[in-house]
């Protein structure tokens, strides 16, 4: 496909991806908070991911005869591909569109963003030159870090934020839950490996092996001060309602990325140290008072050798 870029006069053409899965007023809601950007050059991909309850139905009815509905391409999966899966369905529908968008918005319905979050993360990247851009955490929890972003609860990084006015830092990572993507970026990762997201892996390492190949492929990954989210649902992660599913993914697929990424002789030099510092981070959850599965996390680095991989058959219920 023809990569269409935008000149300097017109504005970014920027495609928000968005998932539902029985949350039709999540959905909904995103679509209305998002109302204002549709006349600057914002479109939106909604993915219905196999719901079961009558969000489809919901949907359309709201879609119907709505003032922006023809910025908003609804697409139904017949079944509940996984949030990576539901993501690449997205995806592929956002760059056949007609004229092709500039950026992709990966953007949770359960993720709170500040006004004027697309334009900023758009100017970021325009600024920095980095192919993905996401935004800071803000975390609604913390009374006393209210107004700071995660990562300038660190000294050196509020001061810097304070004295010269830092608007973007690089990064390593991005937020699956707000970031936006360049299209010929998303392009390259498809024409590489067949997709954009790897859907056999989930929470978090999704995020971290996409990173890792747009970084193989000379991206850059920036991180937008002045754009910021409050995700809700990235919280529940920490729960103990899942705490045996994020113990198992956390030892699978930490494995698995490295061995894909990493010469074999580090990937074997480094395999102690990721045990070490894993069993560090679960004894401090017990002491904490939180209940990691350690068998979970066992089993899943069990697999990982043994090449098993999808969803475990423990997964919680998710888009």
């Amino acid at each position: 496909m023809t990569e269409l870029p935008s000149t300097p006069s017109e504005p970014a053409l920027v495609t928000a991806v968005v998932l539902s899965w029985n949350t039709a007023d999540l959905a909904i809601q995103t679509m209305l908070s998002l109302a204002s950007g549709y006349e600057h050059g914002l479109r939106m991909v909604l993915v219905d991911n196999g719901s079961v309850d009558d969000s489809v139905e919901v949907i359309r009815k709201f879609l119907k005869g709505w003032e922006h509905s023809a910025s908003i391409t609804f697409v139904c999966s017949p079944e509940n591909l996984g949030f990576t899966g539901g993501v690449n369905l997205g995806t592929d529908a956002a760059l056949v569109a007609t004229p092709a968008p500039d950026y992709i918005w990966m953007l949770n319905p359960d993720a709170e963003v500040n006004p004027g979050t697309f334009q900023e993360l758009v100017a970021v990247a325009e600024e920095s030159g980095a192919e993905i851009v996401g935004a800071s955490d803000r975390m609604s929890n913390h009374p006393r870090r209210v107004g700071w972003h995660r990562a300038f609860w660190w000294p050196p990084m509020r001061a810097a934020k304070l004295s010269v006015g830092l608007r973007w830092w690089l990064g390593e990572s991005y937020p699956g839950s707000c970031s936006i993507f360049a299209a010929a970026l998303v392009r390259k990762l498809i024409d590489m490996d067949g997709h954009f997201q790897d859907e056999s892996l989930f929470m978090y390492w999704d995020e971290r092996e996409t990173s890792l190949r747009a970084r193989s492929l000379g991206a850059s990954i920036a991180m937008a001060c002045d754009a910021y989210r409050v995700h809700t649902g990235g919280s529940a992660l920490g729960t103990s309602q899942i705490a045996a599913a994020r113990q198992y993914y956390l030892s699978r697929n930490s494995i698995v990325v490295a061995k894909r990424h990493l010469p074999w002789w580090q990937f074997w030099w480094m395999l102690p140290l990721h045990f070490a510092r894993d069993v560090a981070f679960l004894a401090r959850l017990r002491l904490q008072g939180q209940h990691p599965n350690e068998r979970a996390y066992v089993v899943g680095a069990f697999h990982a050798f043994h090449g098993k991989m999808g969803k475990w058959k423990h997964h919680p219920p998710s888009p």
